[in-house]
């Protein structure tokens, strides 16, 4: 049976098609086309409605070869689709990694939530397009790319986030991404009490509003002589949000 690739926020899904049904749509929209559908209702920026416009469909029928197709892969559920869509109507468009964590945390029984409102706090508005509410809590994520040694030693890597300072304690938590070539991906979250008491290395950004944080791409490495950091508790806790009283 052949099988359309489509490409979900970084992660590569294989959807299975029958050579007649792919034949035939091919056959009234060009070659590729159902293809270029499927990508489309991947990305959930587009509703139902814009990719039914793009093609010459009806709603109906783009809703349901969603159904049929692709929402046995997406594990979608509760108005999931309705809720993104209308979240980035709000904001424009997420970014990738933020959009990464909504699924992860999804798939990890987290309730995921856009913040459309400021709280009675007023800490956080709704142009914060790296922030989220996950199980009730606020959020911020940050996103880590590049490779650092500040250490000097051989084996210990890092990749380095600059976070405002004057954000740490405005979250409940921070969520690190971390997306490097060659590595795989990973997930640090870490309640904002805990980030606020790495000290501030500023050998990069010379500028104190900033604190340069260090999370690790492979063995657990301290980046300074006289502290340490147990990353490793922090790895992958989604349980840490489960735990948050709602």
């Amino acid at each position: 049976m052949p099988e359309i690739i489509v490409d979900r926020y970084g992660e590569k899904i294989a959807i299975a098609v029958s050579e007649q049904k792919l034949e035939r749509f091919e056959l009234n929209h060009g070659d590729g086309s159902l293809a270029r559908m499927f990508q489309l209702l991947a990305d959930r920026r587009h509703s139902l409605a814009d990719v039914a416009r793009h093609f010459g469909l009806s709603r109906e029928r783009v809703r349901q070869i969603y159904h049929d197709n692709l929402e046995p892969y997406f594990d979608e559920g509760g108005g999931e689709r309705h809720v993104l869509y209308s979240a980035l109507r709000v904001h424009g468009k997420f970014p990738d990694y933020v959009l990464r964590v909504w699924r992860v945390a999804r798939k990890q029984g987290i309730r995921v939530e856009h913040i459309n409102y400021q709280d009675t706090e007023g800490r956080v508005w709704m142009t914060d397009h790296n922030a989220l509410q996950l199980n009730g809590t606020f959020c911020q994520v940050r996103f880590g790319a590049n490779i650092r040694n500040p250490s000097g030693k051989k084996s210990g890597f890092w990749t380095m986030v600059n976070v405002p300072v004057d954000e740490i304690e405005k979250f409940d938590f921070h969520v690190f991404v971390v997306q490097v070539p060659d590595i795989p991906e990973k997930f640090f979250i870490v309640p904002s009490k805990m980030l606020a008491t790495i000290p501030r290395h500023n050998s990069v950004t010379k500028d104190r509003a900033l604190r340069e944080v260090y999370l690790p791409l492979g063995k657990w490495y301290e980046y300074s002589q006289d502290w340490k950091f147990p990353w490793n508790k922090y790895e992958n806790a989604w349980h840490l949000l489960k735990e948050k009283k709602e």
